[in-house]
């Protein structure tokens, strides 16, 4: 058996000792670290700016560190090597302390690590208290406003590569040194020195080239899509926009003359023109180019105040412009029925009754509008039926309106704007929709299907002022109809759609006649007339009794001689 080699030995004799060593440490950190256990308090030796923390708790040391601390007075001054320098107040970036997160991080001393880790900084806390700054909080643009403000005024305005478009080019040149835009630096030596109540703070503050763009970022931002001339509604009618014509370059182009404009050379970069798909030329062309659709009805004109209601209600919506998808209503367009708003007491409909009413005849400017709407084939979206039939439109075709109650509605359910035109007077008005032209031939048939029809029955009406036997038509009744209307489209000739619009029942109202119930006067009663008696004679005396004849029918009767 050998024995082992001497310098072996030697070199385990030293790892054992240094392990002894190392473990006899341990138990002594470990054990100051017990005694010096700060349990739920601040470690015993921590301060922050001078302020002794030691056995406090989280929250006390938070209450401690929150008292006034006078940092929107403060005047901070920051300088550079070359001796410049910019003062400002705290307030001008809000800065303030963090009590809760200094006492968090007071709090964390001898926590952090793992138990040796935190057993060895309790030891030396024993030996040697810690110091901690205030952790600040302030605005982070505003500080960087101040420290970008007061590069520039130091390195000058860092300018980024300029484009210059002339023509089908665009020459790009390089940028302009100055302030660089990064103040990270500048910010970490600011945030490392205010925590300590310092007045002064060295910040370093860099001047450099902007950036030099690559070919793609270079084709970015000299692209610019196209954009089609458009239109927007306004109170005066229609607005058009002009379109705005695309550009874009070869970025191939632009990658092969990056590097002159590292150089500094100005580099020349032909532009690639984008057309729109609409101008402002074809706008205008297809902008209410067509009519979709015209109705007219008739309208007494000697009625003065029906014609009034009737021209003053289209008036008020003539011109009306909708853009796609835009609902119209009647009610909010042509407003309330008012005396003050010009509408005059005419005839209207009520519980099945004409009465008189003030806007009598407007419903038949809104019954004319529905149909040149049904033919125009928009979307409808409210209308109500009268209760009985009208005779300025087909069975199926009015809509009634009652403002604040019944309104008609509908959608612009085309592409482009519409708009209403209607003329009125002489007893007639006609309505106009306005739009632009299908691609295809388009035609509207509208059928009124009447599926229900109630003939009037009479209603007698005992009068007693007309003789018994006696008959009088008070009112002509009207015959209750259910209407199914249908809407069919034809594009070039083929039918593509068929539309219900619905049931329209109207009802029937009774004939009403008076019957006469008047009782004739009794004929009079006259009394009887007394038999004349013959005066006597000188040669006998006659006496006389009045016959049953001449008691039934007295008359005067002759002498008897």
């Amino acid at each position: 058996m050998k024995n082992e080699n001497p310098k072996s030995k030697k070199r385990n004799f030293r790892i054992t000792a240094v392990a002894v060593i190392l473990l006899f440490f341990a138990v002594i950190c470990t054990f100051f670290a017990v005694l010096a256990s700060p349990g739920k308090t601040i470690a015993k030796g921590v301060t922050v700016c001078g302020i002794d923390l030691s056995g406090m708790t989280e929250l006390e040391a938070q209450a401690a560190l929150s008292k006034d601390d006078g940092l929107s007075e403060r005047e901070i001054t920051l300088y550079t090597m070359l001796g410049k320098e910019v003062s400002f107040k705290g307030a001008d970036i809000l800065l303030s302390r963090d009590a809760e997160k200094t006492a968090k991080a007071a709090f964390s001393v001898g926590r952090s690590g793992n138990m040796l880790e935190n057993a060895f900084t309790l030891v030396k806390l024993h030996f040697k208290p810690r110091n901690f700054d205030y952790i600040c909080a302030y605005d982070t643009e505003k500080l960087s406003e101040i420290i970008y403000s007061f590069g520039v005024s130091l390195n000058g305005e860092q300018k980024k590569y300029i484009l210059e478009y002339g023509g089908d080019s665009v020459s790009v040149k390089r940028g302009t040194a100055g302030q660089s835009k990064d103040l990270s630096k500048a910010i970490a030596s600011f945030n490392s020195a205010v925590g300590s109540d310092a007045d002064r703070i060295f910040i370093q503050l860099e001047r450099d080239f902007p950036h030099i763009p690559d070919a793609q970022s270079l084709y970015d931002e000299i692209y610019m899509s196209p954009v089609d001339a458009s239109y927007k509604i306004t109170e005066a009618g229609v607005e058009l926009i002009p379109e705005v014509i695309g550009r874009q370059i070869d970025a191939i182009e632009a990658g092969t003359q990056i590097e002159k404009l590292k150089n500094g050379e100005t580099i020349e970069l032909k532009l690639i023109w984008l057309e729109p798909e609409m101008t402002l030329e074809e706008l205008k062309h297809q902008l209410f180019n067509h009519v979709l659709s015209q109705y007219s009805t008739s309208y007494p004109a000697s009625d003065k105040s029906r014609s009034t209601n009737v021209e003053l209600a289209a008036a008020k919506i003539d011109e009306v412009i909708l853009a796609p998808g835009a609902i119209f209503s009647f009610n909010e367009t042509v407003g309330a029925r008012t005396k003050a708003a010009g509408f005059r007491e005419a005839p209207v409909f009520v519980n099945g009754e004409s009465v008189q009413g003030t806007g009598g005849g407007v419903c038949q400017v809104s019954s004319t509008l529905y149909s040149a709407v049904l033919y125009a084939d928009l979307k409808i979206t409210e209308r109500r039926n009268h209760s009985m039939t009208v005779a300025y439109v087909p069975k199926g075709q009015d809509a009634t309106v009652s403002y604040g109650t019944l309104d008609f509605k509908f959608e612009n359910s085309t592409a482009y704007p519409i708009k209403i035109t209607t003329t009125a007077g002489g007893g007639k008005i006609t309505v106009s929709i306005h739009g632009t032209k299908p691609a295809a031939e388009k035609t509207v048939k509208i059928v009124n299907n009447i599926i229900e029809t109630k003939e009037p029955t009479v209603e007698e009406i005992q009068d007693k002022t007309l003789p018994v036997g006696s008959k009088k038509v008070l009112s002509k009744g009207k015959t209750g109809y259910t209407v199914e209307t249908t809407r069919i489209v034809l594009e070039n000739g083929k039918e593509v759609k068929s539309e219900k619009m619905g049931r329209s029942v109207y009802k029937m109202v009774p004939t009403k006649v008076a019957i006469g119930a008047k009782v004739p006067a009794p004929l009079p009663t006259l009394p009887p007339t007394p038999t004349p008696v013959p005066e006597p004679t000188p040669e006998a005396e006659v006496t006389s009794e009045p016959t049953t004849e001449a008691t039934q029918n007295p008359r005067p009767t002759p002498n008897v001689g």
